[in-house]
């Protein structure tokens, strides 16, 4: 068994959370960040936050695929809201900086529909791994 195969000790696969993390954050922040700039009215800003929530849930999927400890939904929920915790933090962060409210209860609310992505993601992601999917380095050699 060579290095690339072994499971990482501890009980998180960092690699994994990382990966999948990347990925929510690129599609979960472009989509977000385009979504400030329009008018709140606007249809497109719906689609754009229907876009950040399914990012959450593809890199919740990648997490829980590419993981190697048999605990595809927690590598998949701790993705998601890791992700969206941090980025948040930044925004929160900005807003009280430039004395703008902050709607705690919005970001609650957003943080429960995140964790939700993140299970459905792990949901996902688990199935694949079940099904017999599994990244490449985890392959047997033929």
């Amino acid at each position: 068994m060579t290095t690339a195969e072994r499971p990482p000790a501890g009980r998180w696969d960092v690699p994994a959370i990382v990966s999948g993390g990347v990925v929510a954050l690129v599609i979960g922040l472009l989509a977000t960040g385009i979504a400030e700039l329009l008018v709140s009215s606007s249809p497109v800003r719906s689609l754009l936050v229907i876009l950040a929530i399914l990012g959450f849930v593809l890199g919740g999927a990648l997490a829980a695929w590419a993981q190697r400890k048999n605990l595809p939904l927690s590598h998949a929920i701790v993705t998601a809201v890791g992700t969206y915790v941090l980025t948040d933090a930044v925004f929160v962060a900005i807003k009280l900086a430039r004395g703008r409210s902050v709607n705690w209860l919005g970001i609650v609310l957003k943080l429960t529909l995140v964790g939700g992505a993140g299970l459905l993601g792990g949901l996902l992601g688990g199935l694949l791994r079940r099904r017999g999917f599994v990244p490449s380095a985890e392959r047997s050699a033929p």
